[in-house]
């Protein structure tokens, strides 16, 4: 939020580095969980490697005026990104409690990624219009820098070629989030009703939960002898 009010290049360098650094962990993280049998779609891989390029493109964007124009748009988009990751980070860490108690969820499921099993539910319904806010927020940040980009005559007064490259990236982060959010809801819905979740009441769902964890012999929540993993990255598993 402090990128807001204060208009400094250093600072600006340092959050890009930041988030080159975070989407370099995602990125890493999610191949050796893909790799060891968790059901992350690629597309969010593929994502992580999209916004690294996208994060080295801003910190080498010269102080221009076209950054300038794009700048705080950019990080009022960052704001509210952050934000909605924070509320989609406390409902899959809900989501995957209740299903690891189940013994539903899979070892290698972890929050922030597609692998939380879904289902359409109340708390489900309330937090997705922000995501697809957050999504077209990138459809607009696209919009808006190619419309920079005629503004400036790009290919005649020679404008940063940054800004046409970032527009393109915003689209096609737009465009990958936006299907594979429809998919993903369409697939958890139609898995939904045939499992009997066709209600948006979670109560008989937190029934079952109470019932597990007060019977006298609880389903474990996890299987540690179902997985093997395949590589030896050093990390142990408990339950």
């Amino acid at each position: 939020a402090l990128l807001l009010f204060f208009n400094s290049r250093v600072i600006d360098t340092l959050y890009h580095l930041l988030l080159i650094y975070f989407y370099m962990v995602l990125a890493l993280r999610e191949n050796i969980l893909k790799a060891n049998g968790s059901h992350i779609k690629s597309w969010w891989i593929n994502h992580h490697y999209l916004s690294i390029f996208m994060s080295i493109t801003l910190l080498t964007w010269p102080y221009t005026e076209t950054y300038q124009v794009f700048r705080l748009t950019f990080f009022i988009y960052a704001v509210y990104t952050a934000t909605v990751q924070l509320l989609q980070h406390k409902y899959q860490v809900q989501r995957l409690y209740t299903l690891k108690t189940l013994g539903v969820a899979n070892l290698m499921d972890v929050p922030n990624s597609d692998s939380a099993q879904i289902i359409v539910s109340r708390s489900f319904m309330t937090l997705m219009p922000f995501v697809f806010i957050g999504q077209f927020f990138q459809l607009y940040n696209s919009f808006f820098l190619f419309l920079v980009t005629c503004k400036h005559n790009f290919g005649q007064n020679m404008i940063d070629w940054q800004c046409p490259v970032v527009a393109l990236l915003f689209f096609v982060l737009f465009f990958g989030n936006f299907t594979t959010t429809l998919i993903i809801i369409q697939k958890k819905y139609f898995k939904g009703q045939q499992n009997g979740h066709t209600s948006l009441d979670d109560s008989n769902e937190n029934k079952r939960v109470t019932e597990t964890n007060s019977c006298p012999h609880p389903i474990p929540r996890f299987q540690p002898n179902s997985f093997r993993p395949r590589y030896g990255f050093g990390i142990k598993y408990s339950a």
